[in-house]
């Protein structure tokens, strides 16, 4: 498996195949079953980047992460943090790195406060 990084996936999706050599050398050295995987740091900042240097509107976003989301060759840090925070984008006002931080600060929230409930539980048995 590969890992993506900002400059490669910019230049992929940016510029597109045939005028981005490092990512099309990147993507085509690669067999067909070639596994890439994107992490949220690199995510977050293509994102950034279209959202504030590129310029990219609200809807081209979307079909960016739409594609992204979709490709079968592309793992994900956490595919089910990508897919809530797509969502939670589609109708909120913020950005989508704002979309990607909440949904993934709010599920380490709740396995937190689910570890704290457990271990209550488990002081109380042994108290009774």
């Amino acid at each position: 498996m590969k890992a993506l990084n900002t400059e490669i996936l910019l230049k992929y999706l940016v510029e597109g195949e045939e005028n981005a050599d490092d990512a099309e050398m990147f993507f085509h050295s690669a067999s067909p079953s070639e596994t890439y995987f994107l992490n949220n740091i690199v995510l977050h900042e293509v994102i950034t980047s279209f959202e504030e240097n590129v310029k990219f509107d609200k809807t081209d976003i979307l079909k960016v992460l739409s594609a992204l989301i979709s490709n079968s060759q592309i793992r994900f840090e956490s595919r089910e943090a990508v897919t809530d925070a797509i969502e939670m984008y589609k109708i909120g006002r913020v950005g989508f790195s704002e979309c990607l931080k909440t949904v993934i600060n709010r599920k380490h929230q709740s396995e937190e406060i689910s570890s704290v409930q457990s271990t209550k539980k488990r002081k109380m048995k042994a108290v009774v």
